[in-house]
């Protein structure tokens, strides 16, 4: 076994399959020939190392490798999942995160916590309603770094978003493989909602496994009504419970949506949680043709703030979120 391929079923052990390894630990003009003398197997070992947080020395002396966040992260998840799980995938997010914010441009102070009524009516200054995009430009312009993961390793667990403080400077990276825009408008509502209630500090990140599944944790709670309230102006809006076909949902959120502020793909989805019907608001967003594009609405707002040099080292990073 050669020295790499001995790397990569370390890596492969400790949840981050070969795939991910050779798409976005290596360079692209990496061949495993390179591997054959000991400055080419360095080269690896660093590549690896700046995506992983892992040290050098650990990659190089043989031992079982464990991929664990550096800063520990509060993880919000279900009773019966096993955080360690997810470790592979949110030391991944760290290491990007680390990177962004060294990556972007300068942005504004941050001003520190803001009432969800108060983030609706700066939206809405300037746009109709609080949508995925309106949002995205709220947070650089709140300087909130905001970033969308696009591919995570298969043998970890998913997150669904991270929140974190990296010197003094917010970062929040969603990781959902949904792409409608009302989707990760409530995934990046719901984050924004854990750095601008105060729930995240300088090392001291939070990581969702699963933002749409409902929580009882106080901080899961508060993040959800705070999304809600940004959103629609209402932390506890619902719909009573009908039983509308999707193509008759899409109708009713386009016609009462906008004048109220709302985006209708929203409107659609608080539809489908609080009459429990998902499918029926599904398929209203197929019909509102907003099924796909929220990847690219949010690579978009981090393209135009990055800096235009980077590192090879960072930009392999910042590749995992700007390629939508």
């Amino acid at each position: 076994m050669t020295p790499i391929s001995d790397l990569i079923k370390r890596l492969k052990a400790a949840g981050v399959d070969e795939g991910f390894v050779r798409a976005w630990m290596l360079p692209d003009w990496w061949e495993d020939e390179v591997a054959n003398n000991a400055s080419g197997m360095a080269m690896a070992e660093m590549y690896i190392a700046r995506m992983t947080g892992l040290s050098i020395k650990v990659l190089r002396d043989g031992s079982s490798l464990t991929l664990t966040p550096e800063v520990p992260i509060r993880f919000k998840k279900r009773a019966d999942t096993d955080i360690k799980e997810a470790h592979p995938a949110a030391a991944i997010a760290e290491q990007i995160a680390k990177s962004l914010v060294a990556a972007v441009k300068p942005l504004p102070a941050f001003a520190g916590k803001q009432a969800a009524i108060e983030l609706r009516k700066r939206v809405l200054a300037t746009s109709r309603t609080v949508s995925l995009k309106s949002l995205v430009d709220f947070a650089w312009d709140s300087g909130i770094i905001v970033g969308h993961i696009a591919e995570l390793p298969k043998g970890s667990k998913k997150v669904d978003g991270l929140a974190m403080v990296v010197h003094g400077r917010p970062v929040v990276l969603l990781a959902s493989g949904r792409d409608s825009p009302p989707w990760l408008a409530f995934h990046l509502a719901h984050e924004l909602g854990h750095v601008l209630c105060g729930h995240v500090s300088e090392g001291k990140p939070i990581s969702d496994v699963s933002i749409d599944e409902r929580s009882e944790d106080p901080e899961e709670i508060e993040a959800n009504e705070y999304a809600l309230a940004a959103l629609t102006g209402d932390s506890k809006i619902s719909f009573t419970p009908k039983p509308w076909r999707g193509t008759y949902l899409a109708q009713v959120v386009q016609s009462q949506g906008p004048s109220k502020g709302i985006d209708p793909g929203v409107l659609a989805l608080i539809y489908g949680w609080s009459a429990d019907r998902i499918p029926a608001a599904q398929v209203a967003l197929n019909h509102l043709k907003l099924g796909g594009g929220a990847h690219e609405i949010i690579a978009d707002g981090l393209r135009r703030h990055l800096q235009e040099e980077l590192p090879e080292s960072i930009q392999m990073l910042i590749d995992l979120v700007i390629e939508a």
